[in-house]
């Protein structure tokens, strides 16, 4: 049975900022490997469970996304099991997120190359590129959004963008 919350007034408090931010989380977990159908899946996970557990939030934008990075994330580990990774070299051979006619229609060439560019860096260096370059989160807004300490971050920023640079030379 599905819940609905139209009267409910803890959804309506934070019924705007969900609106205003789920675009901007759907694009980054499209951009971290999600394909298009399993952003929507995890945000809309991440939103009904933030409407059941009702947990006080102090920056709202940065749980939706936290929540939403999490139900994808364990998605990920769901199907690691049984497909999408070569044993050989341990990489995601997946269908890179650029290949997707949604996404292709949004990005410039150039856009494409970092996209397909980003696929091979190791995703805590992609999220943190994404994050910082794309959605211009600050450092400590990308610890508090992945749980890592504010170095942690920048390093994984800086290998990404050493990386990107390397990859885009070629």
């Amino acid at each position: 049975m599905t819940q609905t919350y139209r009267d409910d007034p803890y959804y309506q408090q934070f019924k705007g900022g969900f609106v205003q931010w789920a675009p901007g989380v759907r694009r980054v977990l499209i951009d971290i490997g999600a394909t298009p159908d399993e952003a929507n899946d995890a945000l809309q996970e991440a939103v009904e469970s933030i409407l059941s557990s009702r947990p006080d939030m102090r920056e709202p934008r940065f749980y939706l996304m936290r929540a939403a990075r999490n139900k994808y994330l364990s998605m990920v580990r769901a199907r690691r099991h049984t497909d999408d990774i070569d044993e050989e070299t341990g990489l995601d051979t997946a269908t890179p997120s650029s290949a997707w006619p949604e996404s292709r229609a949004l990005a410039s060439e150039f856009r494409g190359r970092v996209v397909t560019a980003l696929q091979v860096l190791p995703p805590a260096h992609r999220e943190a590129f994404v994050l910082r370059a794309d959605e211009r989160f600050s450092y400590a807004e990308i610890a508090q959004i992945t749980g890592r300490q504010e170095s942690t971050v920048r390093q994984h920023y800086k290998r990404a963008v050493e990386a990107l640079r390397m990859l885009l030379r070629e």
